[in-house]
């Protein structure tokens, strides 16, 4: 092995895997600082003209911003309007898919009920002590009576035990479809969430570039920044609502919270007492229900409807020796009882998970643009309420904290593209 020279290079490919992993980390790491040393820059060029400019330049340049912002409240309203249109677009895709799973379904009840036909293993069924039933197919058959299949069973405990066995696989086969239902549901979702902050940052770029244009820079950051993916969304909504009311919890302590919840199974979610969760906790729930099965699991399951013989849902015509019962008629109370309400269920559940994503997209990306304002107002309040208390030596102090700042981002950078050469020249 030794001669190979295979453990030489494992260990020389392993370093150098491991290696790279580090310099990826340190790359995103130093991504991360960057972005924070950039907003402080920008805080501080804001602070640096605040104190450099006049009493009548200050004046002016308020003016102009609540002109500006007159604008972008007209915006939200505008772009509020399109919501309506966007709910429609997805939900007919929705429905589309809707009618589709439907059709499955009811196509997934012949076909449950005929692979039990044919591959009906009962188990040992014991009527009395002295009477033991074999196995189908002998103690099962299927006949054409008059256009209608119908099947024939020797007891009421192989009429029983048919019945369990086709519900058990028309479960499973719905069971299937639902998972790949879900997941579709909730690509559709995504889609719509991004398109919703996708279009309102569309609105703003229209603006004319003069207006306002680090104040729409800012504002565009912070939306792409809420809407990476939905899990950032319901964050930020959480984070907004606890700005609210008393609470223990931060958004993200609120939110871990409840995920800790969610990940446990379903039936210990349905006992936990949700009165007994502090007012942070219960706004994250409220806000994770909101959006439906997103975030959590659906809550629909496949019904089963009664199988004992002497139900009188089941029409079985008795004959000697032998049971009849035609198989439409089995089908028709599976489609009623089984598969019907499934649907209903689910698509009420896709419903409710598709409006809540868009609700909570259009809350949270009008929130980022009213709080961008909000904090530009206190910016012009903060401006005019020190302008005549600026301390002698305030503007020099600035200068060198900005020059500080800009050395300390150039010199990330320079650290950046040191690392991307080597992951590049490492990749060759």
């Amino acid at each position: 092995m030794k001669e190979s020279g295979l453990p030489a290079a494992i260990k020389k490919l392993s370093r150098e895997m491991v290696d790279q992993a580090k310099q990826r980390a340190f790359l995103m790491e130093s991504e991360g600082i960057r972005r924070q040393l950039r907003k402080i820059l920008s805080a501080q060029e804001r602070k640096l003209l605040e104190a450099r400019r006049s009493k009548r330049e200050f004046d002016d340049a308020k003016r102009e911003y609540e002109q500006a912002r007159t604008k972008f409240v007209a915006l939200i309203d505008s772009w509020n309007s399109t919501k309506f249109q966007l709910e429609q677009k997805y939900e007919h895709g929705l429905a589309l898919g809707i009618k589709k799973l439907t059709e499955k379904a009811e196509g997934y009840i012949s076909e449950a009920i005929k692979k039990t036909l044919s591959e009906w293993s009962l188990g040992t069924i014991k009527q009395e002590e002295s009477d033991t039933i074999g196995k189908g197919p002998n103690s099962a058959a299927v006949k054409q009576k008059k256009g209608t299949t119908v099947l024939i069973v020797r007891s009421i405990a192989h009429a029983e035990e048919f019945l369990r066995l086709s519900q058990w696989e028309l479960q499973t086969l719905l069971n299937r479809e639902k998972q790949n239902f879900v997941t579709a549901v909730r690509k559709i979702a995504e889609e719509a969430r991004a398109e919703r902050f996708r279009q309102l940052k569309n609105e703003i770029a229209r603006l004319d570039p003069r207006i306002q244009p680090v104040l729409r820079e800012e504002i565009i950051e912070d939306l792409s920044n809420q809407s990476a993916d939905i899990r950032r969304v319901v964050f930020n909504q959480i984070k907004n609502k606890i700005k609210t009311i008393k609470t223990r919890h931060t958004a993200s302590s609120a939110f871990r919270a409840i995920e800790e919840t969610l990940a446990k199974p379903l039936l210990s979610q349905q006992e936990t007492n949700n009165e007994g969760l502090e007012d942070g906790e219960q706004q994250a729930l409220q806000t994770i229900d909101s959006l439906g099965f997103m975030l959590r699991a659906p809550i629909s399951v496949v019904a089963t409807i009664p199988f004992v013989f002497g139900l009188p849902i089941w029409p079985w015509i008795i004959c000697s020796k032998s049971i009849h019962l035609p198989v439409d008629v089995v089908e028709s109370r599976y489609k009623e009882e089984i598969v019907t309400p499934w649907i209903r269920t689910l698509a009420a559940e896709s419903r409710k998970t598709l409006a809540g994503v868009i609700a909570a997209s259009s809350q949270v990306a009008k929130e980022a643009v009213e709080n961008a304002l909000d904090r530009e107002d206190l910016r012009y309040q903060r401006e005019n309420d020190q302008k005549q208390r600026h301390k002698h030596g305030m503007v020099q102090h600035m200068i060198a904290l900005n020059s500080s700042l800009w050395a300390a981002d150039s010199a990330l950078q320079l650290i950046q593209e040191k690392l991307i050469e080597s992951l590049k020249s490492s990749a060759l």
